[in-house]
């Protein structure tokens, strides 16, 4: 049975193979931040088809909050993070709605 990738219930039957998608979600939301590894500040570049407020998050290694900022789009594209944080590596996550997408970024 091979179901098509937008994940709905039409399905092809053929030999007895299964073939499975790894991702049938319908995740709206994609992130990269930049430059990475940073030296001073890095940046986001969000894409989503949503008008939801971006919620974005950051943490250090040990789970510690570093910073929290929640804004639209517009905004994100606008943001400049890191500049106060020690070198080190950290987990930024994006969250719009049920969408979440997590980076690492690494201050040098």
């Amino acid at each position: 049975k091979f179901t098509n990738g937008d994940c709905d219930q039409t399905a092809v039957y053929s030999s007895p193979i299964i073939v499975y998608y790894r991702d049938c979600g319908s995740s709206k939301l994609s992130a990269v931040s930049y430059p990475n590894p940073f030296i001073d500040n890095f940046k986001l570049s969000v894409s989503t088809s949503s008008e939801d407020k971006i919620q974005v998050s950051v943490f250090d290694m040990t789970g510690r909050l570093m910073e929290q900022r929640e804004s639209n789009l517009e905004e994100v594209s606008e943001l400049r993070l890191g500049d106060r944080y020690p070198s080190g590596i950290y987990i930024v996550n994006i969250n719009q709605g049920d969408d979440i997408k997590t980076l690492r970024v690494i201050k040098r």
